[in-house]
């Protein structure tokens, strides 16, 4: 599939994805980023579907903590890439730094701030359990949130 590069289109709010489509949403965003290999995360609006839902590719595993099954059943199977369906952010904490940052959407180059901890959830993955995601994690999983609420990196950096 084609990257979506539509600013318009990239800036709407995403909508969950109904429990019907989660495997096909799920599998399309899994297939298409690993077919990415340079790439850490794509959001479903970058393929021009308008739903809450990214994949994202997990660095260093272990960070998952006491969450190895996760490693287990998505890790090893896909590649490192864990794909996570209307995604919640339930805590952040730590500090926010700038980290220069790239989007498969615009090709620039732009800083933006990024808080280095996070607690999240969604309902394929973790099905309601928390998951602690830190680092590198922590700021591709805020990326990918970012494009679910409309928000470009070029917005964001602003902020």
């Amino acid at each position: 599939m084609k990257i979506n590069k539509d600013k318009k289109f990239l800036a709407q709010r995403c909508v969950e994805v109904p429990e019907q489509d989660i495997a096909r949403v799920s599998g399309v965003l899994k297939r298409e980023l690993f077919l990415l290999p340079n790439a850490y995360g794509l959001a479903s609006n970058q393929l021009g579907l308008r739903y809450r839902a990214f994949a994202m590719r997990i660095q260093k595993p272990r960070e998952l903590g006491e969450y190895n099954y996760i490693d287990d059943l998505h890790i090893k199977a896909i590649g490192g890439i864990l794909t996570f369906i209307n995604p919640i952010i339930l805590d952040s904490w730590g500090t926010a730094p700038k980290y220069e940052e790239k989007c498969l959407s615009l090709k620039k180059t732009f800083k933006v701030p990024r808080r280095s901890n996070l607690s999240v959830t969604d309902d394929l993955v973790m099905k309601g359990k928390r998951l602690e995601l830190y680092g590198k994690n922590a700021q591709i999983f805020q990326h990918e949130m970012d494009h679910l609420n409309g928000i470009t990196i070029e917005t964001r950096s602003k902020l």
